[in-house]
């Protein structure tokens, strides 16, 4: 959205603005928050964390994964080597296109809007131990851990931060 349907959403805004007398900023105007540093997502994520979060989107169930892209998905699982070989990425790439074929024509997993929707469907059905499911079940547990596991460590991060400031502080003292 940011690097190519940026211009016809704001065109969109825009002209629904315009149809009810909201007032539009100018968009080319320079604008830095009072207080705080300016940012910009592009320069927020260093490049692996961006193509971690492309890859990780091409999961959304909606509709059938109408952005799926296989590519990514692949790519996806490289970023966890311990966990997937380079030998058993060919065997991911078999089970995400029977993947996409289920999710087409199987009633149980047709319709699911959710990740977590759809390894719980393949638990339930017992598909994601079979030969079809496998890397797929494991790397769509890896998808859903990935943000508890990431705040975990910030929140850790962080208290070890107010402890290092109180003791810094007590030393003074």
């Amino acid at each position: 959205m940011r690097e190519y349907g940026w211009e016809s959403l704001l065109t969109s805004v825009i002209s629904i603005c315009d149809k009810r007398a909201i007032r539009v900023h100018n968009m080319d105007e320079e604008y830095a928050h009072l207080g705080r540093k300016k940012r910009e997502l592009n320069h927020r994520f260093d490049e692996v964390s961006m193509d971690l979060l492309l890859c990780i989107s091409c999961l959304n169930l909606v509709n059938s994964f109408p952005p799926f892209d296989k590519l990514k998905l692949l790519r996806l699982a490289e970023y966890y080597p311990n966990e997937l070989s380079s030998f058993d990425l060919l065997y991911l790439e078999d089970e995400l296109d029977n993947l996409i074929h289920d999710m087409q024509r199987d009633e149980r997993i047709e319709g699911l809007k959710y990740i977590g929707e759809l390894c719980k469907k393949l638990i339930e059905t017992t598909k994601y131990d079979t030969y079809r499911y496998r890397f797929i079940y494991l790397l769509i547990k890896m998808v859903l851990i990935l943000p508890m596991a990431t705040a975990t460590l910030e929140w850790e991060f962080y208290a070890m931060t107010i402890v290092k400031i109180k003791l810094s502080n007590s030393m003074r003292d």
